[in-house]
């Protein structure tokens, strides 16, 4: 799990800029994240017991079948790592399983306990406490009255927490131990994390933006939330950035359950080149030591044209999806091609009770979650907007902005039934020492079909008018919305097919953090080893999608798309055709090239089937397309095998 709790920890949990954190010492913390000794199912010292009871089948691949297994185990589960344990046994009975930690000696009365308590599997009450012994580790030793006692409601698709802080007074100097118990009954899974003993809790958002222009005027500002055994009057704050230092005191009543603090320095001007600063968080109490968060702001030197990206959810059982279905693809159409450019495309994320669902399941529960999805069909544009899949204003705003990053992808290697990676480079208008960014790749699958009537699509649009549906949507949705005008529903598996269909992510909803350096408009290349899904039909149908986000927000920031017919191939990206040094120009139909050596042009619809193939000289040619109309891909090879693609629309 991310430590975005732990004592005297600052985090930017929602932020948009870097910030990273100096911590002074603290007692003790576990996350149960490290790697475990040989045959050990806990870190070093900690110890557990239970009931001894043969867990239900839903849980034997995490415990095993047989009723021998260590009453916790420390996994990860959609990303949490914690010490968990199993209420829901094949024979009813209430659990009883204790997790104990190693002695841990408190240093003074003015110390926290702080725990998180996690659970999955089941939509159920867990009911655990929290005890404390003196005299070791042995069960009998545990004083009978807990220091907590409380439930923690379940879900079965997702993880829920629930934070806790525990003031130690009164055993100052003595060394102890804490006891975890899961006292539930066929809840699922129950765990603990996030275990620290700290003289203060902190926690640090900040608010100040990453990139702004040089001059430019702002406030570094940041949201602290802090927690103290004893009530204190306030906290003490230093900025300094630029070779300046300026003090604040910001007076306000703390204590244990506690406060909230916007913590703000105004009239910061940002210098030519951009600025690291820092910001010294103290609690005004005797021997407190300071917490340090420090972050950065680049100075933009360009910009880059954004590219809507949507994750729509749907279901073949759903009235009104088609819709959704309908729209996709008039986004791919209608969006992308013109100047060069890719401006819209998306992914289909086909949710439970549908054929055509991940066999993960993880990807489609963290968008599902973070979306905040109640019904369908529904879209997520660029993980910042829930909506409608209609809602091509959302599209609109989005394609019409521009980015201070981008992602290209320059080849994708395949090898059938073998290895598959991807080679990419991500580019940002700005420098800084921490790209702070992340990158996740899907795959999709167009023009699936199935076998069978689970594949039979539900239609809500049977029927619709032509005039209902220019109307409402517009007259260029039309030709969209036919097809399910023109069938009756339940659409049949033998006519339906579809498109965008999501068969994996890699390596995972958050992807994986980038903290290189970075200077204006120099690429940074990465590559990330992939693999065809077993769920993909037809390799040949697929594409690879590329998602550059924000770490901190997790919003795309830039995207980019191949489709099979290029894998195997150097892409020299046409993200944007540049007007003094065009790749690829387009007059209607005339495309004007200047290759190093003769090469051909190759036309291909959105489906992949190729319509032409020219051979081209070397040097400045103009080459007539011929009779095209609506979205193309226009594919162009020189002689040492390098290509550059763009999406035309006629």
């Amino acid at each position: 799990m991310k430590k975005h709790l732990l004592p005297l920890v600052a985090l930017a949990l929602s932020a948009p800029l870097y910030a990273a954190v100096e911590l002074p010492a603290f007692t003790y913390s576990e996350d149960f994240s490290g790697s475990l000794p040989e045959g050990a199912s806990l870190p070093e010292g900690w110890v557990c017991s239970g009931v001894a009871q043969p867990v239900s089948d839903q849980f034997a691949p995490y415990f095993g079948t047989e009723a021998d297994y260590p009453a916790y185990k420390a996994f990860v589960i959609e990303g949490t790592s914690a010490a968990w344990s199993c209420s829901t046994f094949r024979y009813v009975s209430a659990a009883d399983e204790w997790l104990i930690s190693p002695p841990i000696r408190i240093q003074s009365d003015a110390e926290i306990l702080q725990l998180n308590a996690v659970s999955s599997g089941a939509f159920a009450s867990n009911k655990y406490r929290v005890l404390v012994s003196e005299n070791g580790q042995d069960k009998d030793s545990f004083r009978p009255s807990p220091l907590l006692n409380t439930t923690l409601t379940g879900w079965e698709t997702e993880v829920r927490s629930k934070q806790s802080y525990i003031a130690l007074k009164g055993y100052a100097g003595k060394e102890i131990c804490f006891a975890f118990v899961n006292r539930s009954q066929d809840a699922g899974l129950l765990g603990f994390t996030d275990i620290a003993v700290a003289p203060y809790i902190l926690e640090a958002e900040d608010l100040t933006p990453s990139v702004l222009p040089a001059g430019t005027s702002l406030a570094i500002q940041m949201n602290v939330s802090l927690r103290t055994p004893q009530d204190i009057p306030g906290l003490k704050a230093v900025l300094e950035y630029d070779g300046k230092r300026v003090e604040k005191y910001f007076e306000q009543k703390i204590g244990i359950n506690g406060t909230r603090i916007n913590v703000s320095f105004e009239d910061v001007v940002v210098p030519a080149g951009g600025m690291e600063y820092s910001v010294t968080l103290t609690p005004d109490f005797e021997g407190a030591q300071p917490t340090v968060v420090t972050g950065e702001i680049g100075t933009p030197v360009t910009d880059y044209p954004a590219v809507a990206f949507i994750e729509e959810f749907t279901g073949t059982w759903c009235t009104y999806c088609p819709r959704g279905a309908a729209f996709m693809d008039y986004y791919t159409d209608h969006y992308n091609g013109q100047d060069g450019r890719i401006r819209a495309f998306g992914v289909a994320i086909h949710v439970i009770n549908d054929p055509m669902m991940m066999t993960d399941e993880s990807y489609m529960n963290e968008a599902y979650n973070a979306a905040g999805i109640t019904g369908y069909p529904s879209a997520f544009f660029n993980r910042i907007k829930k909506g409608d899949p209609s809602d091509e204003y959302i599209v609109e705003e989005i394609a019409a902005t521009r980015s201070n990053s981008r992602i290209h992808i320059n080849r994708v290697d395949y090898t059938p039934g073998g290895d598959m990676s991807v080679s990419y480079e991500v580019e940002n208008s700005y420098s800084k020492n921490n790209m702070n960014q992340r990158v996740a790749f899907i795959m999709i699958e167009n023009d699936v079909r199935g076998d069978n009537s689970d594949y039979n699509q539900t239609n809500g649009l049977s029927g619709v008018s032509e005039t209902s549906v220019s109307l409402t949507y517009g007259a260029a949705l039309w030709p969209y919305f036919k097809f399910f005008s023109e069938h009756r529903s339940p659409i049949s598996y033998r006519e339906m097919s579809y498109n965008h269909v999501a068969r994996g992510i890699w390596p995972g909803y958050r992807g994986e953090l980038l903290t290189e350096p970075c200077q204006a408009q120099v690429p940074v290349a990465g590559r990330m080893a992939i693999d065809m899904p077993a769920q993909v039909n037809i390799p040949e149908n697929t594409a690879v999608i590329a998602l550059l986000l924000d770490a901190d927000t997790g919003y795309v920031i830039g995207a980019d798309e191949v489709h099979a017919a290029d894998y195997n191939k150097n892409i020299s990206g046409v993200a944007e055709v540049d007007a003094a040094r065009p790749s690829l120009l387009f007059e209607g139909t005339m495309l004007t090239t200047d290759l190093p050596s003769a090469g051909m042009v190759e036309v291909y619809g959105v489906d992949g089937v190729l319509t032409l193939r020219k051979n081209i000289p070397a040097g400045a040619c103009r080459t007539d397309l011929g009779d095209l109309k609506g979205l193309k891909i226009i594919r162009v090879t020189d002689g040492e095998g390098n290509i550059s693609v763009a999406r035309q629309l006629f």
